[in-house]
């Protein structure tokens, strides 16, 4: 039996989990929005030099996010496991040889699975590393959502803009936040032709050249649901790891199953069983693929 197989069988004995409404966390949370002390790690000299846009902390707490300020709750535990091998995929050279090993692809089977709410989450997990920076892209460009989820105001333009060429200056379309060592890349503009712009050798180049600019970059791509949209498939050729968000209660079987053979297996690092209430109390169980 395969790795991919053994987690499937895992999910279908957890079908009668009950669903965990990850917001209602929050209330018991003690979240601060304190000035954040910055960890170390290099500066995105590739981002906006000349503006850095606000992440809503408080925002961001109500609906039960992971805060950098926030040390020792429940959440920050869970994506502490869940890291720990993307980390080490991202940068071991002894691992499968596949290309941009740093760019990580969170995607979903399907929507409101809570696929954009576990990207920011990773994003503010790995910064909280003192060695490594992050970039977080808005790539579900018909439903983009991390900007509006993050409270930030003031991008107007970002990767399809890019794409376009109506603006070739990267440096204009990454945008520092006030958490140190997060970048931001939104969406941009609406086009009808997404498909055709995710698939363009420009944005293949753009990839690599955000891989490999920076020894310490991590790229996180919140990218659109596997059955829904066949950017995510392109998607998923450009980034060296996946991540699946599955619903626990909600996904079935059969569109994890097909979800899964739209991948290649070597770059499903892990899936998050999201909103699952296991045996131990955790709202997330998380299968590492070299561990099933």
């Amino acid at each position: 039996m395969s790795s991919i197989e053994k987690y499937i069988d895992k999910l279908d004995k957890q079908a009668a989990v009950p669903v965990v409404d990850r917001a209602s966390i929050s209330d018991d949370a003690a979240y601060s929005a304190e000035p954040i002390q910055s960890l170390g790690g290099q500066v995105d000299q590739y981002a906006n030099k000349s503006k850095t846009v606000q992440v809503d902390l408080d925002k961001l707490a109500r609906i039960g996010a992971l805060i950098p300020t926030d040390k020792t709750s429940k959440i920050v535990e869970e994506y502490r496991a869940i890291k720990r091998p993307l980390i080490k995929k991202a940068f071991n050279s002894s691992a499968i040889d596949l290309p941009n090993s740093n760019v990580i692809m969170v995607t979903s089977t399907t929507p409101e699975e809570g696929k954009t709410f576990n990207a920011i989450c990773l994003a503010m997990s790995i910064v909280m590393e003192m060695d490594y920076t992050v970039l977080l892209i808005e790539a579900d460009l018909a439903r983009p959502a991390i900007i509006k989820y993050m409270g930030i105001e003031g991008i107007d333009k970002g990767l399809v803009d890019y794409l376009l060429e109506d603006e070739t200056n990267m440096a204009n379309l990454i945008f520092r936040t006030n958490i140190p060592k997060l970048s931001i890349l939104a969406a941009g503009q609406r086009h009808a032709g997404a498909t055709e712009l995710i698939s363009s050798d420009r944005m293949k180049n753009f990839i690599q050249e955000l891989a490999q600019r920076y020894s310490d970059r991590i790229v996180i791509i919140d990218s659109p649901p596997l059955l829904m949209s066949n950017d995510a498939i392109i998607l998923s050729g450009l980034a060296g790891q996946v991540v699946l968000i599955v619903e626990s209660g909600k996904t079935g079987q059969f569109a994890v199953k097909e979800a899964i053979e739209k991948l290649d297996e070597n770059r499903i690092t892990g899936v998050i069983l999201n909103k699952h209430l296991g045996g131990s109390g955790n709202d997330y169980g998380y299968y590492n693929k070299n561990e099933l």
